[in-house]
């Protein structure tokens, strides 16, 4: 099946499509948004998860993504595909060594508030079928353990990203009516963190009176918001296919356009040579 076709309705997305959309989203983004933001492509869970000792997993990750240091920015966007599902980790704030966020959240069943405390840094795992998967944790903390070893340990000294200084966490989120939506929800989730409200420095977050919206993210859309995605990206994609088109024409044409004057003017060039030669006696 061509990734056109797994734009229709009940069909899954794949890796290309999904990897389009965080493309997308990088060049839809605020300057000031974009330099603390990083998506990586969904390749780089897919090295995490190779069928290789832990050590070499975990070098192979951070060689291929050295192009980013993840520790100069706020938020890590990892998308995942494992066992035919999408679900989305976030690793917050790397670079802090161990806070402790108070929150104050509503105990629905009798109305009380109720104290907890989150840590940062942490790893947010957004799913869409409420399932929580330590492996996907255990993936990403050596990943950025390993990351750490090569490139900062040397300069900032020895840090663990162990369980208890690297909390993982299953927010509540948007929960998916079917089995193949999976997708469309993942690029919804990219959405509200990058694009329709960025997620805040961790000065804002500090400041804010109830932090408990950072960890529970219930209300950010329904099922019945994400209807018209499918479509809207099918549009985007057959839009940027047309576009991408139109360019590889227009230089194509510009190229034909070159190589025509270049002739012409080698003609010239030519008929002047012999009309010289024609007059040296």
């Amino acid at each position: 099946m061509g990734d056109f076709a797994r734009l229709d309705p009940c069909e899954f997305l794949n890796d290309s499509l999904i990897d389009f959309h965080c493309r997308w989203v990088t060049k839809q983004m605020q300057p000031q948004v974009a330099k603390r933001f990083h998506i990586f492509s969904s390749f780089l869970h897919a090295k995490l998860a190779q069928d290789l000792s832990k050590e070499d997993r975990e070098a192979d990750a951070v060689k291929w993504s050295k192009g980013v240091d993840v520790f100069e920015k706020d938020y890590i966007l990892i998308p995942i595909c494992q066992k035919l599902h999408w679900s989305l980790a976030v690793v917050c704030f790397p670079r802090l060594e161990g806070e402790l966020l108070e929150t104050a959240e509503k105990n629905h069943a009798g109305g009380r508030q109720q104290h907890q405390a989150y840590q940062v840094p942490c790893i947010l795992h957004f799913n869409s079928i409420r399932k929580n998967v330590p492996a996907i944790f255990q993936r990403i903390r050596g990943y950025l353990q390993h990351f750490w070893d090569v490139h900062h340990a040397h300069k900032h000294g020895k840090r663990d990203f162990e369980s208890k200084s690297l909390r993982g966490y299953n927010p509540n989120c948007p929960q998916q009516p079917n089995e193949w939506d999976c997708g469309i929800y993942v690029m919804e989730f990219i959405n509200r963190l990058c694009l329709d409200s960025p997620e805040p420095t961790i000065e804002e977050l500090r400041e804010r009176e109830d932090k408990s919206s950072f960890f529970d993210r219930r209300a950010w859309f329904k099922p019945i918001d994400l209807e018209k995605s499918r479509e809207e990206f099918k549009r985007r994609v057959d839009d940027m296919q047309l576009t991408q088109l139109q360019q590889d024409h227009h230089a194509a044409a510009s190229s034909s356009s070159s190589c025509a004057a270049e002739g012409s003017s080698a003609a010239a060039a030519a008929k002047r040579g012999r009309d010289d030669s024609e007059c040296v006696e």
